[in-house]
Parts: structure tokens; sequence; C-alpha cells
């Protein structure tokens, strides 16, 4: 956060020199990716299948958003994450819960809704973003949400 200055000084080929100029790049925090929980499911709410989306991820610092100008409707079409990783815990716990992590979008969902349980579960997961910048983020997961009868 704050500002990186630098000074410039040109010279031509005759060796005339410009008066030096200082310049100032303003330097942002970086934020965070945010992971959204999406729409519980079991009961009323249908069964999950696989494929079903548990958590999506966006990070603001490169995602993007369409609007679709005939039904108002945004919608993401870069999510701003480039790489996203778990760490060994974490990896176990998604495969032994039937979940699998997108690894270029950050993007959980159901792999094998047969092992879905309930619960409430941590994990850590690391974005990186189209900067390069990493964000390791410590997750209660919103898989407490995987709250049973899941109607298979």
């Amino acid at each position: 956060m704050g500002n990186a200055y630098f000074t410039f000084l040109a010279i031509d080929n005759s060796n005339a020199e410009s008066a030096p100029v200082l310049y100032t790049i303003p330097v942002g925090q970086d934020n965070t990716t945010v992971f959204t929980a999406a729409t519980v499911k079991g009961g009323s709410n249908g069964a999950y299948q696989n494929g079903d989306v548990i958590t999506s991820a966006f990070d603001a610092n490169g995602g993007e958003y369409s609007l679709n100008t005939t039904t108002k409707v945004n919608s993401v079409t870069d999510t701003g994450i480039r790489v996203a990783t778990t760490d060994a815990a974490s990896t176990t716990r998604l495969a032994s819960m039937g979940l699998t992590l997108n690894v270029a979008t950050g993007t959980i969902t159901v792999a094998d809704r047969t092992l879905l349980r309930t619960g409430s579960y941590d994990l850590t997961v690391t974005t990186t973003d189209e900067f390069g910048a990493r964000a390791a983020s410590w997750w209660p997961s919103p898989l407490a949400g995987l709250r049973c009868p899941c109607s298979w």
C-alpha cells in the first residue's frame, strides 16, 4: 500500500538532457479471493448431482464481469484466478468428501455425490491472481451447509 516513486531523465542523441521528472505510481493493497457458497441442496431443494457447484471464488484484482444488456444480469467472464491450490490435508479432506477443486478457477464442485456428508470442515485454499499476487485463505467451508437429508 502506498506509492512508489522514481525520477526520470531523458537524454537524446545529441546528449541534451530533459529536466528530471518525478513519477508517482500508486500501489494498492491486494484484495484476497472471496469464496461464495452456492445454494444449499437437499430436502426440498433437490439432490446434489456430480458437477454441482459447492462454492465459487472471485479475485477482485483481476476478475471481470459482463452485463447482458437484454436481461440486465451480470455474469463472471473471468474469476481473476490463475491457480488455486490446497494444502495436503485439505486436498485429502475434499477427496474424502467427494469434492474437487478446480485449480484454474478456485471453484469447488461435487465429484462423487455418494461421498457427501454433513459437518463443518476447514480448508486452506491458496489462490494466485493474474498479477501474481498470492492469497492463502483459511476457509471454514460452506460444506457445513450440506445438511442431510441430501436426497440421493
